[in-house]
């Protein structure tokens, strides 16, 4: 279906604008609520046969690791563990709903006979998985990640058609497993995008895989595949006429990663997409924004936020395919969607023959932040660069306590000039990284921090 939508006239913008100032960033909320979030399982049905992801392990060490071993795709019993276990601390009373920001399938679906199908019923496996152990709450299920289709980061673009085949296929394994709703599927089927209304805001989760770089088949998507932009802003629009927040929910996080320092969405998509974020309407009426993909614990920071933007959150997986521990989150928020904090907890995959999740952090306890917005992302960001006491707290959940390289860059005053400064220069390039903007702009940013602290 084609979206006739167009930006708000300049009088209904005046308007909302002048609404949302007077509200600042004072809404007063008499009840707190609270949310379940996972990602990235990337859950491997053949963990324990020939043609497993696993192919570091042989299936008779692996025997011994039923939840899966670190630097590898873990069986879908991890999911059932870490849900049983999430019950256990009763974390799921009296939460409203659970969220899953995509990659259901492991890496690697496309070397198998049937790809199609493997990757359909792994969909649908999760998703089962999620219903047995969660009856009681909804589930917003259904963001597609790039290792959800039958190739990696395959998607056909189909704009111009009403449903998309693949699309269709997901969301009938979704509401199988009542993990979506009837109502969400006519849009789910076009685009694989879909909102959920949950009282006084909503969610908007959008499909980011067709944005990617390494999206196939390439130069396919045209500039607004799906419409899904004009969706966005139509959707946004309406949030700000009726004075409600919005998450934003995907798989794909725009901007760069920070492991290689690579671009993630292609520059046109992601230009479209600050200039709807950063709206001065738009963009304000964003209480937060979650995404997956990257397998880290990590912020990101808009360049030219508008006022009352929301913080954005990129969450530690539960593979530890890319050398984390497992970890999921409870998202605690005022029910008009401001988000209020978030509790992450972890398990050590050292011992792959149990799994016992404990609680790593509270974000705002950790870093001493009265508030989660925008607004105090950018000095947090400020105090990372000094490598004392707030990054090596940042370092040590960037991997839910797994050693990483963030772990070296830490401040040392035993250290040589020359290696302060190559530390002090690292630690800029992360900040750098974690700024959500293009290729250019990133090496820009990164060539300025090197000068002067060179320089100095």
């Amino acid at each position: 279906p084609e979206f006739d939508v167009a930006d708000a006239t300049c009088e209904a913008k005046a308007e909302s604008l002048m609404m949302l100032q007077s509200r600042a960033h004072n809404t007063v909320a008499t009840m707190r609520r609270k949310s379940l979030w996972l990602t990235d399982l990337h859950a491997d049905l053949y963990y324990l046969s020939d043609v497993r992801q696993c192919v570091k392990k042989n299936v008779s060490t692996l025997r011994h690791f039923p939840f899966g071993v670190m630097g590898c795709d873990p069986p879908a019993t991890l999911l059932s563990e870490t849900l049983r276990r999430a019950t256990s601390m009763q974390l799921d009373r009296g939460a409203d709903f659970a969220l899953y920001t995509g990659d259901f399938s492991r890496h690697n679906m496309g070397k198998l006979e049937n790809p199609y199908k493997n990757v359909s019923a792994t969909i649908g496996k999760v998703s089962l998985i999620f219903d047995k152990h969660l009856p009681n709450i909804s589930k917003v299920v259904g963001t597609l990640g790039n290792d959800d289709t039958p190739i990696g980061y395959f998607q056909n673009i189909t704009t111009d058609r009403t449903t998309n085949r693949w699309f269709v296929t997901c969301g009938e394994e979704l509401q199988n497993a009542h993990c979506m709703t009837k109502e969400s599927r006519k849009e789910y089927d076009y685009g694989s995008y879909f909102e959920v209304r949950m009282g006084n805001y909503s969610i908007l989760n959008i499909a980011t895989v067709m944005y990617s770089v390494f999206h196939k088949p390439p130069n396919t998507s045209g500039s607004d595949p799906f419409h899904q932009f004009a969706w966005l802003r139509r959707k946004l629009t309406e949030a700000a006429r009726d004075k409600r927040k919005v998450w934003i929910a995907g798989h794909i996080p725009p901007g760069i990663e920070t492991f290689g320092y690579t671009e993630l969405w292609e520059p046109s998509y992601l230009r479209e997409y600050l200039n709807i974020v950063q709206d001065e309407v738009m963009g304000s009426v964003i209480a937060a924004q979650f995404f997956g993909h990257v397998h880290k614990d990590e912020i990101r920071i808009l360049p030219n936020p508008p006022p009352g933007a929301g913080p954005i959150f990129l969450s530690l997986s539960l593979s530890p395919v890319y050398y984390n521990n497992p970890a999921f989150k409870t998202v605690t928020w005022h029910e008009n969607g401001e988000v209020v904090d978030f509790d992450t907890f972890y398990a050590q995959m050292s011992n792959g023959s149990s799994m016992h999740y404990e609680l790593g952090y509270s974000f705002r306890s950790l870093y001493a932040l009265k508030k989660l917005s925008m607004e105090s992302f950018v000095p947090f960001a400020q105090e990372l660069l000094q490598g004392t006491e707030q990054w090596i707290s940042y370092a040590k959940w960037y991997t839910a306590t797994y050693p990483n390289d963030l772990n070296s860059f830490a401040t040392n005053a035993s250290d040589p000039p020359s290696v302060q400064k190559q530390k002090a220069l690292r630690r800029q390039q992360y900040v750098c990284g974690v700024t959500i903007q293009s290729m250019e702009s990133f090496e820009d940013c990164v060539e300025s921090a090197r000068l002067s602290i060179y320089k100095s």
